[in-house]
């Protein structure tokens, strides 16, 4: 073996250097060679010498040859049987062949049978050999990634997942093309935007995202970097960095092979850190023209036009891949749907034999799917019609195109049940009737709960109306002796009247006129202003009672309601209180709702009113009115600066007859009880955070999807639906 000693000059360290095997025994011949690569001064070129075939066996396992120079003309082999020899053992390394002989046909036939060309050793001189090396090397590269790109393709054709088949074509171009990495990002819609992505927090810089209808999601990654949950690059936005302009369409394709002075990489810091030299991205497309994607690569060599081509080529095919494997994927993901879905799923023809049974059906009817195929549907099931008659079914599946109802059908062992069914009509392209399908759910279970439920709730009318009876016979049993009460008391008070002229014109001494005296006016009366003062208190329970009865069996007018003009009516009513105590009410932009608007407005007034009742003595009241949508819900806050709820009250504070404080305030404790059942029977809800010296905040929510043509509508309450008032303690729902 020998090896080529170069001289190499300052500034040439970086230069590639190509590796050439020579298989050569003739030492003149080895040494012109030699000198002609080292007078070619615009290459280097590093020279291994084996004089057989058995002994160039040693390079077998070294991927460092780039190129083999063989002589025809060998010991113990001769023409081309050399060719073919060397060519058995190394496929993949160019060939060129040198011969002494002048007939070009031998030349020709080694390169049909897979040289990369021929020289004839009188006719070569220093520029036709690095000539025919450089492109030699080029021309069997070019060749293997060519052979090398059409097997990934039908690679790509074989079954598997997406993601599986993205990685595969990283892999592919790392390898083949040598690059430090390659990537690709596949379109779908934004997922992270609320959970912490830095695209979506950022409001300026490079990280800021632009589109929030899609986003570019990181699929594959081979090579230097193959993790995917990288906090900047798993998710880019359309129009962001390098990626995110190839995706939206400003440079479809961007190649550079100076990668650390081009304008547009926003950090040549760690491009040259990494040694990083060329960048190329390409837009992946849809066949309408639609961004699906983007492929890119860094590399630290030059990328070639050769190498460009290639790279298309390969963006086409995973476009391709993308658009077919996620058709694919739909159809089979749609097909795992059909069926395992518990609804039962079936196909026939026009005289009603099956032709699908899903695991729905299986389940549901008991024949399995090679037992059902084939056979008639109705003898199947044996359906009945408790509605429709047959015919008509059949009439109106024919005419219209579908049909929908309730039937009976059986199972395979005869028992019966309750099923909702859809029938569709099946049409070819002309529009001929050609079958039909159903989607039959079972609703035995459903019906029975209805069945129960409709019980019950037939028992709850019944016990409310017997409840409102209740509240309506005691008060009016209450009142008779209230009445008696209260008339008995103001006869003694008159009579005591009486009885002190009697006192006074007596002839009891001084002392026990006095003592007398002081008996009537400081216990009598004091006993019978407490008579008076609890008739009164009674009566305004009693009074409450009876509205808050009244609540369950009020019809309600729906209405659409403008909130900000409700507020206008409610908070004048309060202003000479507020200024009183020298508070003020602040109210922003509320959205609308659906209600009754006399009860809304007893709502908010409560509400308000509470706050003015418990407000700090030691500051200035501030009631804060806000509101804000969640999905078909409106929300309206009202915060007060008050004294605030102790928690051990925030379980009990919608409770009937329940007050913070009832010495310190006047009222029944029935505001808040009539308020929650207010917003129960608007399927609405209220819920209060509280912090005792800090104040609290009422948040009243209620439905906001719009009646038709801004009408109205009554609610029958005799069924009040069973809401519920939440009281939170510290963001702790109780």
């Amino acid at each position: 073996m020998r090896i080529q000693r170069i001289h190499v000059k300052p500034g040439d360290m970086m230069e590639e250097k190509k590796r050439i095997l020579l298989i050569e025994d003739d030492p003149e011949d080895i040494e012109l060679i030699h000198e002609m690569l080292e007078e070619f001064k615009g290459q280097r070129y590093l020279v291994s010498n084996c004089g057989s075939i058995a002994e160039c066996s040693r390079y077998l396992d070294d991927d460092r040859v780039d190129i083999i120079a063989l002589d025809l003309g060998l010991p113990k082999s001769n023409g081309l049987d050399t060719f073919d020899a060397v060519n058995r053992l190394f496929p993949n390394i160019p060939i060129v062949v040198l011969t002494g002989l002048t007939d070009d046909e031998v030349g020709h036939e080694a390169v049909r049978r897979g040289a990369q060309d021929y020289l004839i050793k009188g006719e070569v001189n220093a520029n036709l050999l690095e000539r025919v090396f450089s492109y030699s090397i080029q021309r069997k590269r070019a060749s293997l990634r060519m052979i090398g790109l059409n097997s990934l393709k039908e690679d790509l054709l074989s079954p598997g997942r997406i993601q599986e088949k993205l990685v595969q074509i990283t892999e592919w171009t790392v390898q083949t093309l040598s690059a430090d990495f390659a990537r690709i990002w596949i379109t779908q819609d934004g997922d992270r935007c609320g959970s912490g992505c830095i695209h979506a927090s950022a409001t300026e810089g490079p990280h800021f995202c632009r589109y929030r209808d899609r986003c570019l999601r990181l699929m594959a990654s081979s090579g230097r970097y193959t993790h995917l949950d990288g906090e900047v690059h798993t998710r880019v936005p359309f129009g962001c960095y390098k990626i995110g302009k190839i995706a939206s369409g400003e440079t479809p394709t961007f190649v550079t092979n100076d990668l650390l002075h081009d304008a547009r990489v926003h950090n040549p810091e760690w491009v040259r850190d990494l040694g990083l030299v060329s960048f190329a991205g390409y837009q992946l497309r849809s066949p309408t023209g639609d961004p699906i994607g983007v492929m890119a690569l860094f590399s630290k060599h030059e990328i070639s036009p050769e190498e460009d081509n290639i790279l298309r080529s390969v963006a086409n095919t995973t476009a391709q891949v993308i658009m077919t494997m996620s058709f694919h994927e739909q159809l089979l993901y749609h097909a795992d749907l059909l069926r395992n879905v518990l609804d039962a799923i079936i196909s026939t023809d026009m005289e009603f034999n099956v032709r699908t049974w899903n695991r729905g059906a299986e389940l549901m009817y008991g024949w399995t799917p090679e037992e059902a195929i084939g056979l008639n549907f109705s003898k199947l099931v044996s359906p009945e019609y408790p509605f429709d008659d047959r015919d008509d079914v059949l009439r109106t599946i024919m005419k219209s195109g579908s049909y929908h109802g309730m039937f009976i059908h059986h199972r395979k062992n005869g028992e019966p049940f309750s099923i909702n069914g859809h029938m569709t009509l099946l049409r070819d392209e002309n529009g001929t009737p050609t079958g039909a399908v159903a989607i039959n759910r079972d609703i035995t279970e459903q019906l029975a709960s209805r069945t129960k439920l409709d019980r019950l709730n037939r028992k709850l009318e019944e016990k409310n109306r017997e409840l409102g009876e209740i509240i309506y016979i005691t008060s009016h049993d209450l009142r008779s002796p209230m009445v008696n009460i209260d008339g008995f008391s103001r006869e003694i008070g008159d009579q005591m009247g009486i009885i002190s002229g009697i006192i006074e014109g007596s002839n009891l001494d001084g002392e026990e006129k006095e003592r007398i005296n002081t008996i009537l006016k400081e216990e009598v009366e004091d006993g019978l202003s407490f008579i008076g003062s609890s008739i009164r208190k009674i009566d305004s329970l009693i009074e409450g009672l009876l509205r808050i009865s009244r609540l369950g069996t009020t019809e309600f007018e729906m209405e659409n309601l403008d909130m900000n003009e409700m507020v206008k009516e409610v908070v004048p009513v309060f202003e000479f209180q507020v200024q009183e105590c020298g508070g003020e009410i602040t109210v922003g932009e509320l959205p609308p709702c659906v209600g009754d608007s006399t009860r809304i407005n007893q709502v908010l007034s409560n509400i308000i009113d509470n706050a003015i009742k418990y407000r700090d003595p030691d500051r200035a009241l501030r009631i804060d009115i806000s509101g804000g949508t969640e999905d078909e819900y409106s929300f309206y806050d009202i915060t007060d600066t008050g004294i605030g709820i102790p928690e051990r009250h925030l379980a009990r504070v919608f409770s009937i007859f329940h007050r913070i404080d009832p010495r310190a305030t006047p009222g029944e404790g029935l505001g808040l009880t009539a308020v929650r059942r207010i917003l129960d029977k608007h399927d609405g809800s209220i819920a209060v955070t509280s912090r005792v010296g800090e104040g609290s905040t009422f948040r009243v929510c209620l439905p906001n999807t719009p009646l038709p043509n801004g009408g109205s509508g009554a609610i029958d309450e005799s069924f009040p639906k069973q809401g519920q008032g939440m009281a939170v303690v510290g963001g702790e729902v109780r």
